[in-house]
Formats: structure tokens, sequence, C-alpha cells
């Protein structure tokens, strides 16, 4: 069996397998309205100079950055994590969450929400360090 034959072979298996993953594996949800409207906030959080803003941003554990440098976040493993740091954070409430939305908030924080978990009609958000180390106890957008 020649090379290009076994990895034709090995592209189509593994293919196979990553698509018939139910998606329930999928960590990161799908983008929304919720995580758009979410994430421009956070841009604008990340560049104003308003001073009562700037307040609330730091008490975030939150830093001043160009808008380029706050993103949805659509890396499995980095959701896991959140996903995992998340229930964390939330216990020992028995509801856990299986998806949410990460927004890279510079190379050092994430902001991790459920747009399905809230508290009244706010939804739950927490700030992680990017080893996802709990910098705010709970917030909500």
């Amino acid at each position: 069996m020649t090379a290009t034959i076994r990895v034709l072979i090995f592209s189509f298996a593994t293919a196979t397998i990553f698509s018939a993953r139910p998606a329930a594996a999928l960590s990161c949800s799908v983008p929304s309205n919720a995580s758009t409207g979410i994430l421009a906030k956070y841009k604008w959080l990340a560049t104003t100079t308003d001073p009562v803003v700037v307040a609330h941003r730091q008490a975030k554990g939150l830093f001043a950055l160009a808008a380029t440098e706050v993103t949805l976040v659509t890396d499995s493993v980095v959701c896991r994590q959140a996903v995992s740091a998340y229930n964390g954070a939330l216990a020992p409430d028995s509801i856990t969450t299986t998806q949410l939305h990460v927004i890279r908030f510079g190379p050092t924080r994430y902001v991790v929400f459920d747009e399905l978990r809230k508290a009244g009609e706010w939804i739950i958000s927490f700030v992680f360090t990017s080893s996802f180390a709990q910098v705010l106890s709970r917030g909500s957008e």
C-alpha cells in the first residue's frame, strides 16, 4: 500500500470519527445575538477612557486594550477549560453548563458566560485568567 493511499485512508477515517461526534461534545456555543452584543460591549469597555467605566473595567480585573485584542473564542480546548472553570465557579449549583461563550480579553483574561444561565434578566459571567483562575467572583451582562 503506497503512502498516498495510507494517508487518504487515515484522512477519511479521521474525518468520519470527528464528524460522528455528538453535538454535546462541543463546548463552544455557536455565536448568537447575545454573544455578539456582549462582545461589542467588551470591545467598548477595553477602549473607553470614561473614568467611571474605566473604574468598572478595573474592578472586573480587566485592562485597557485595543478593540482588536477582544475576540470571541472558537477553540474547543479553551472552551472545555472554560466550561470546567465556569461550573466550578457556580458550585455547588447542581445544574451544569456544557456549552458557553468565551471572550478572549487580551493575552491574560477570558470573560466566560452561558447565555442560558441567568440571574433574573442578567446573564451570569465570570472573568478568569488565561490559566482559568477566577478573577471576578460573579458578574452579569
